[in-house]
């Protein structure tokens, strides 16, 4: 019994996973030219001289789409398309009026880091993005509660958790740089404005964790004043700027109800 429950099991996964691939529009590439270990998605494509190139990620489709030259297997992939499919049914399909995918996603943004190691580096940016935005939140939280209750456990949970997220906000910064491209604007304001506050709020959380101790160190009550004016406002920056890195995935009204 527990030998066909396994099968079972192994079968149903084959059939999710067949069905979820089922909507592939026809003659799609399935792995991404530019990351060649991820598969493409039929949502993130662009067309090039007739040929319809697929992609993993928006961030792949908008570095090919900004500089189309510097992809050469790309562009090996569109002129084998180009010979090998009748460019006016690529051209049709592009102009179908109710094609879900005609429209152009202003979302997308691009690498910009050609360095293998910097690029590989930068991937790790919407990981490290977590831990300045839970442990600072947590820590402005816990600053509140200790308004009302002001205990030791508190107060160390607290700087703890300003230490961890401010460091992390700073790797995390970086590492943004190092994934979105080291430019001053990008062609989406939401990148930008993404790339430039997510800076305000690595520096501003350095400024708070020098708050943090000299409110320590101090009995003025000046100094513990100014690290929660700090701490709270940098958990409200943080929590803006992490809506503008997934409005980058999901669009600006992906909170709307």
């Amino acid at each position: 019994m527990k030998r066909v429950n396994r099968i079972a099991l192994v079968l149903m996964g084959l059939l999710m996973w067949t069905g979820a691939r089922a909507d592939a529009p026809v003659g799609m590439n399935e792995w991404c030219p530019i990351m060649p270990d991820e598969r493409a998605e039929p949502q993130h494509y662009a067309d090039y001289e007739g040929a319809r190139i697929y992609f993993c990620c928006a961030r792949c489709r908008g570095r090919f789409e900004r500089n189309p030259e510097g992809f050469p297997a790309v562009l090996a992939l569109a002129q084998a398309r180009t010979e090998a499919e009748p460019q006016d049914h690529d051209h049709e399909e592009a102009h179908e009026p109710h094609a879900p995918h005609a429209v152009h996603d202003h979302h997308d943004h691009d690498h910009g880091v050609e360095q293998p190691f910097l690029n590989w580096l930068g991937r790790f940016h919407p990981v490290a993005v977590h831990f300045p935005i839970a442990f600072l939140i947590v820590a402005a939280g816990t600053e509140l509660v200790r308004l009302r209750r002001d205990r030791p456990l508190l107060a160390d949970c607290a700087r703890f958790c300003v230490w961890v997220g401010s460091v992390s906000a700073v790797i995390a910064a970086l590492l943004g740089w190092f994934f979105g491209g080291f430019q001053l604007t990008d062609g989406d304001w939401i990148m930008t404005a993404h790339r430039w506050l997510g800076t305000v709020v690595a520096l501003w959380a350095v400024a708070i964790l020098y708050a943090c101790e000299r409110s320590r160190r101090s009995d003025h009550t000046g100094a513990r004043r100014i690290y929660l004016f700090l701490l709270f406002v940098g958990a409200a920056l943080i929590g803006v700027t992490g809506y503008l890195g997934g409005s980058l995935i999901y669009g600006i009204d992906h909170l709307m109800w």
